[in-house]
């Protein structure tokens, strides 16, 4: 049992550590239904990669993302709108945009 909580709580570490907790993200459709992902004000320290590869508009708004390193964003190549206003980022990576070929508006 002792082992069983020992691994879950390091398993919630991980997950923390890594910024990655996506599933803090809420999911809404525009009025076109495109996929807007909602991930404003969740404490993440680096773009999330586990959301839908489908999304439209990414909202990071407000978060603790201080850089975008190489290939960010590679998994949401469909990505039109990007939001990361309030994020205090001081260091971008050469190559941290690529595979947004989509991408339109960038906040």
């Amino acid at each position: 049992m002792k082992k069983t909580i020992n691994l879950l709580v390091l398993s919630i570490i991980i997950t923390v550590a890594n910024g990655n907790l996506a599933s803090s993200c809420r999911y809404k459709k525009n009025i076109q239904h495109k996929l807007i992902a909602h991930c404003e004000n969740q404490g993440f320290t680096s773009v999330p990669r586990k959301l839908r590869r489908d999304i439209y508009e990414l909202i990071l708004s407000n978060n603790s993302i201080h850089m975008l390193t190489n290939n960010s964003f590679i998994n949401y190549s469909k990505m039109e709108r990007l939001i990361l206003t309030g994020n205090n980022i001081s260091v971008i990576h050469e190559d941290a945009f690529v595979g947004l070929d989509s991408l339109k508006v960038l906040k």
